[in-house]
């Protein structure tokens, strides 16, 4: 026996028997210990759910997303405020009143950027339509100068329906009496109004859309974005939720919802919340599921009521150390870090079981418990190191790697084992001694939970499947897949990803772009013009995009329009307001007109006579009393007076050029220093890795400057990739070096690593098959697949090595132990499986499919290779006779 093996087991064995000895003091300092760390660690602990933030802030891409966001600081942290209304005059007035309402507010937030109601938008917004939709507007608002003039003149319900009126006249008239174009028009004003007179009747919130109207809804669409940067509390969980809270009594205040107008959050404190609840939200389901599956497990499985009793006592203290060590060195922990809790109860319990098991078994025997401890002890305290370093070794392997997330994991579950090596040589036997163990009824299970005998009577048969088995999975193990996009660990039916989702289908309001920086505007003109003709952008937007073209000819247009309309806008003198019954005389004469048109019959347009009878029958239902009809002028009229004044103001447009256009706009495309943002949109599925990478190569060449989330995603898979293959590769390094210097064999090197790579084809296999793709959280489960499994195969050759053969290790204790132990592995991470969180879930799903491959492997496989080194050791050691 090598000299470090035999001070260890020495070591091991003095430890066991003083804790043993001094059981109370153990017992009593690790309950205090417990309690202090417990209440550190509910003090203490933070999540970020930020995925960005799990990476290495030194390498390149992210460096340059923090510089970009230096260098234009509008667009860190910022909500985005998406307001849907049916029609596009309705989604503006909403964003325009919401975002007012935001601006006072300035204790929520920093900033509200909505261009449309910027001053100079409102003066020059007919320049940004083409040349012929503004030619279009012009002809619309030509023909209605009789209707546009009346309600100048006449801004009341009186002077509405009077004109209204005088326009279903003349479509009952028929096509002599109104031309197509202006009975379309009608139309569509009676459908409004009836709208409005519906909602008054049902008391809901609805006024009539005067943009639409008037055409200028023409200008809008039924979307609009707000941009807003929240007021962040770093010192909340939720360091944007009093934002958002803001916004949603905003558009409820302003009774939004009632008006059928939507009102959505996205954005990257948004969708921190949103995941935040997603992992909050079932997170006490998931930890009961899982203490309840690991106390089923252990009574049920050991059939000691004392060793299941020590081993969730060592198991539950030693997570609470390891919480108190995670809290301490990195206060704040990641998505993948969480995951630790989960490994612990698996692999921590683990050494209480094989020692809780051994000494059980030895208690059976007729030996002592005190003599069965400390031999135990002894004899398993190797065994134990093994693990732990081995295990270290592992999951250290992280920690040099890009990957933060999982840098951060692997020392966290690096220090859990050895706190769970520590406890389970100190508490474990403290614990046991205390509750004085005693042999367990003839007849109870001491073995292993598998047909090892007949297994291991044919160990060429079984090492011959396990090869043809591994050379079938080899080819769908190579058809695993990376899902580099961190948008598919967030929950999809949350408000702030399925937005987020829905603005990627539309060019004009894709958040999912890449930024490029250069030195200056002309620059990035020049870039922006090379750009476009790439086959894999959509559109390359600059300040300069900002300039209307044809602006000679929208402006005499305009120029043309404003002579005509301008004085109809401005009248010299207005009507006085209606006398008490003139607006309900007005209601009864609108009504028999409404009547007439629809009965009309087939002289009529169809669709103006459905229309007539559709307003008619809405004011049917409101009466004809005066206070009705003063709350339907009111409805009616409400927005008349701004979006006249509006009209007016676009008629004053004037030529733009780049030193007009708003400073908030200019500062957001062109930094103080000069240097001037392209805004880059992909034209590519940017959920394909090989299609991006193509944006990317195309891009790069134009603009080397290049950042925003195309890049971010596709720099982020190339790291974890290679994080991933660096930790594997040390990982598997490591042990096999520590196996092979503390075990001094080559060959029991190789029984230990042979199931464990057998275990990992086949977890690759079987996710390929089931379509689980890896991603930025479950990529942790092959490295760690070595990390957990090593333990499995290190008691089974261990115990081979005291001496035992392949039959009298299936009796032994030591194939159950790695079962239960494998057991409550898979209940702890097989719970994180029903986490609402995608991320959480896939990650326990991948490891549970993986540490069950260990099991099978261990169980089956290793046993197998074990029984044909003896029968092959044996074949060598027959003296070989001559005849």
């Amino acid at each position: 026996m090598a000299f470090a093996e035999l001070s260890l087991r020495r070591a091991a064995e003095d430890i066991v028997r003083l804790c043993a000895r001094q059981a109370w003091v153990v017992v009593a300092l690790s309950a205090v210990a417990t309690i202090a760390a417990g209440l550190y660690v509910a003090n203490r602990v933070a999540i970020n759910t930020d995925t960005a933030d799990m990476l290495d802030p030194a390498l390149p891409f992210r460096a340059r997303a923090e510089e970009y966001k230096r260098i234009f600081p509008q667009f860190a942290d910022a909500l985005l405020v998406v307001v849907d209304a049916p029609t596009p005059g309705a989604a503006s007035d909403a964003a325009s009143a919401l975002a007012a309402r935001l601006r006072a507010a300035p204790g929520s937030f920093r900033s509200v950027f909505y261009p449309s109601d910027d001053p100079f938008f409102r003066r020059n917004g007919l320049l940004y339509l083409s040349a012929a939709d503004l030619q279009s507007l012009i002809d619309r608002l030509s023909a209605a100068q009789p209707f546009i003039g009346k309600l100048s003149e006449d801004p009341s319900l009186r002077g509405f329906l009077e004109v209204l009126g005088l326009a279903v006249r003349d479509a009952a008239k028929g096509r002599d009496g109104a031309s197509a174009a202006m009975i379309e028009d009608l139309a569509s004003v009676l459908d409004k109004v009836a709208a409005t007179a519906t909602a008054q009747a049902e008391k809901r919130a609805l006024d009539l859309p005067w943009r639409d109207v008037l055409g200028g809804g023409a200008l809008e669409r039924k979307r609009q974005l707000i941009l807003v940067q929240p007021q962040l509390d770093y010192a909340s969980l939720s360091p944007g939720g009093a934002a958002i809270a803001a916004i949603r009594a905003a558009a409820r205040d302003q009774r939004l919802p009632e008006r059928g107008i939507q009102v959505r959050i996205t954005g990257w404190p948004a969708l921190q919340q949103d995941e935040l609840a997603t992992v909050r939200s079932n997170l006490d389901v998931v930890a009961l599921l899982s203490s309840v599956l690991l106390a089923l497990v252990l009574f049920v499985g050991i059939r000691s009521w004392r060793v299941a009793t020590m081993i969730l006592v060592v198991t539950y203290v030693g997570l609470v150390w390891t919480a108190a060590f995670a809290v301490a060195v990195f206060g704040t922990l990641n998505l993948i870090s969480v995951a630790f809790a989960a490994l612990f109860i698996g692999l921590g319990g683990d050494y209480a079981i094989h020692f809780g098991m051994r000494v059980q078994e030895e208690v059976d025997r007729g030996r002592p418990a005190s003599d069965a401890q400390r031999e135990v002890g002894g004899s398993m305290g190797f065994a134990l190191a093994i693990t732990t370093l081995g295990a270290g070794i592992g999951f250290l392997a992280f920690v040099p790697t890009d990957y933060r997330g999982l840098s951060q994991l692997g020392l966290i579950a690096a220090a859990g084992m050895l706190i769970a090596f520590v406890a389970t040589l100190t508490l474990a036997p403290a614990l046991l001694r205390l509750l004085a163990l005693k042999p367990r009824p003839r007849g109870a299970p001491s073995g292993s939970p598998r047909p090892a005998g007949r297994l291991e009577q044919r160990p060429g048969l079984v090492v011959a499947a396990a090869g043809a088995i591994a050379l079938a999975a080899l080819p769908l193990a190579a058809q695993l897949r990376f899902d580099f996009d961190p948008m598919n660990l967030r929950d999809p039916h949350s408000e702030s990803v399925r937005t987020f989702r829905d603005l990627m289908q539309e060019r004009s309001t894709n958040p999912y772009l890449a930024v490029a920086l250069v030195a200056d505007l002309a620059t990035a003109d020049a870039a922006a013009e090379r750009l476009r003709r790439q086959p894999t952008v959509a559109a390359a937007r600059t300040l300069s995009s900002y300039v209307p073209d044809d602006q000679d000819r929208k402006l005499a247009a305009i120029e043309d329009a404003s002579v005509i309309l301008a004085p109809l806008l401005s009248p010299a003198a207005r009507m006085p307001p209606p006398a008490p019954g003139e607006r309900r005389d007005a209601l009864r004469a609108a009504r028999a007109d409404l009547r007439i048109l629809a009965d009309a019959g087939a002289g009529a347009d169809a669709r103006a006579v459905a229309a007539a009878a559709h307003l008619d029958a809405a004011l049917a239902r409101l009466g004809d009393g005066d206070d009705e009809a003063v709350e339907l002028e009111s409805r009616v009229l409400r927005t008349l007076g701004a979006q006249l004044e509006r009209l007016a103001e676009s008629l004053g447009a004037e030529r733009v050029a780049i030193a007009s256009l708003p400073a908030e706009l200019a500062a957001r495309m062109v930094a103080p220093d000069g240097r001037a943002r392209i805004e880059i949109v992909p034209a590519v599925d940017v959920g394909d890795a090989a299609a991006l990478r193509r944006f990317i190569d195309q891009v790069e060449p134009i603009a080397p400057w290049l950042t925003g989330t195309p890049t971010v995603v596709l720099a982020a898979r190339d790291a974890i990739l290679a994080s991933f293959a660096e930790a594997s590769l040390v990982t598997v390094a490591g042990i096999a070096l520590l196996l092979l210097a503390l075990l001094r064999s080559a060959t029991d090197m190789m029984l230990v690593l042979a199931p464990l790579l057998l275990a990992a084809l086949l977890t690759a296999a079987t996710a390929a098959l089931l379509g689980i793709s890896l991603n930025f959280a479950n990529v942790i489960a092959v490295p760690l697949l070595f990390g957990l499994g090593v333990d499995s195969a290190v008691h089974l050759v261990a115990r081979a090595r005291e001496g035992a053969t392949a039959a009298d290790l299936g009796r032994s204790s030591t194939p159950a132990a790695v079962a239960w132990s494998a057991l409550t592995t898979i209940t702890s991470l097989g719970s994180m499986a029903i986490s609402d969180h995608p991320g959480i879930a896939s990650m326990g799903m991948l490891l549970t499919i993986a540490i069950s491959y260990t099991l099978l492997c261990s169980l089956v496989a290793l046993p197998a290779l074990l029984a044909l080194r003896e029968r092959m050791s044996a074949r060598r050691a027959v003296p070989v006779t001559s005849r």
